[in-house]
């Protein structure tokens, strides 16, 4: 079973080399985050599709322009709050210039998540998917009206492994907004406007915008319950 809650960093590179920022990420920061607690997994996943909007007047968010998704299980909420991750996890760097910080070199969109249930699958399985599909439906009380259309129209997909059903931490966003995450062991991104079709037609959700695009894996640590030694440390 995933851990209760689960932060989901989107980020971006803007004043260093994509190939620095991917550096630091799999080599110290994602390894920082469960060598030292913060979290009991992290995976790190770069964006396999464009993103697909249901409504052409959707506002755009913050995770609209991140090229790369970090989803750590964590069994506490406001896990960056932690003395474990302020203590511990490094924002700087021998990768670029010495004084700059993570967030002077990046953008990063941080959303804080509260496990509902898993769909899908009753399955027993908590290796890292290589592959998802993350969906975020907005509306009133969205939560009621997640019905079992919504994963039959990703799980019919080749590869389909299970669902996690997350609500915002945030009060405000808790009854406007829900997070589905499809798992995959393999996923043709090409479908994605196959799915927004499908999802369009679920008649509790006409009122309900979403968004939803694909993701491959990079890295992942902690899985096997183990972690390999942050580099630079």
């Amino acid at each position: 079973m995933p851990t209760p809650h689960l932060l989901r960093v989107g980020s971006r590179a803007v004043a260093v080399p994509e190939e620095t920022w991917l550096q630091w990420y799999l080599e110290e920061h994602i390894r920082d985050m469960v060598h030292f607690r913060v979290s009991k997994t992290a995976a790190f996943y770069r964006s396999a599709s464009e993103i697909f909007h249901s409504d052409a007047h959707m506002a755009e968010e913050d995770t609209d322009r991140m090229s790369f998704f970090a989803l750590y299980q964590t069994k506490r909420k406001r896990c960056l709050e932690s003395p474990e991750f302020k203590d511990h996890v490094r924002q700087e760097t021998g990768l670029w210039q010495p004084g700059l910080r993570g967030r002077d070199v990046g953008e990063f969109a941080i959303g804080e998540f509260t496990l509902v249930e898993v769909l899908g699958s009753y399955e027993y399985n908590e290796q890292v998917a290589p592959h998802i599909i993350y969906v975020k439906l907005v509306g009133e009380e969205v939560t009621g009206k997640i019905q079992f259309e919504h994963v039959n129209a990703v799980s019919i997909l080749h590869g389909y492994r299970r669902t996690l059903l997350y609500r915002p931490q945030d009060e405000q966003e808790q009854a406007s907004s829900v997070v589905l995450i499809h798992e995959f062991e393999t996923l043709d991104s090409s479908n994605l406007p196959f799915v927004k079709q499908e999802m369009e037609t679920i008649e509790p959700t006409k009122d309900c915008p979403f968004q939803l695009r694909s993701f491959e894996l990079l890295d992942s640590e902690g899985f096997d319950g183990r972690c390999k030694t942050p580099e630079r440390l």
